[in-house]
């Protein structure tokens, strides 16, 4: 009797985190329910952070949220340089997500987070951005505007 006391216990042990990870993993990537357009923010986005210094940088990039989770690619353009730029993110609730952008280049020591609203009809996302920025080698905040060109 105790031996099969002790095979459950075993098994249990060894069950559990799998059934854990399974379901968290589950719960990540779940389709995110849709309400009108306004959580449908997959698509080619395109806008603006202008930076504390009154410094403007244009933002260009493609968004993909099929999940509660957010991914994508961008290019950042400032007089004559741009830089690519991969993001990964979130979102908070149905009207504001959270992104973590890095640059694409390793060598490049660029990255940062930023806040967003998503607007009522989905077509554009406005918030905050703070991180550190390689042209200005130090810590950057700003304003942040992209509006969505196509889906």
């Amino acid at each position: 009797m105790e031996l099969y006391v002790a095979l459950i216990g075993a098994i249990a042990i060894i069950v559990a985190p799998i059934i854990t990870l399974i379901i968290q993993e589950w719960i990540q990537n779940r389709k995110y329910p849709s309400v009108g357009n306004r959580r449908d923010i997959s698509g080619i986005w395109k806008g603006s952070t202008v930076q504390g210094n009154s410094r403007s940088v244009n933002i260009s990039g493609i968004l993909k949220a099929k999940t509660k989770k957010i991914s994508g690619d961008a290019v950042v353009e400032w007089e004559n340089s741009s830089m690519k730029l991969k993001f990964k993110g979130h979102f908070l609730d149905e009207n504001h997500i959270h992104i973590n952008y890095e640059s694409d280049d390793k060598t490049i020591k660029n990255f940062g987070s930023q806040i967003l609203k998503i607007s009522s009809n989905g077509s554009k996302l406005e918030g905050l951005t703070i991180g550190y920025g390689s042209e200005a080698e130090s810590i950057i905040s700003g304003t942040t505007i992209l509006n969505r060109l196509s889906k």
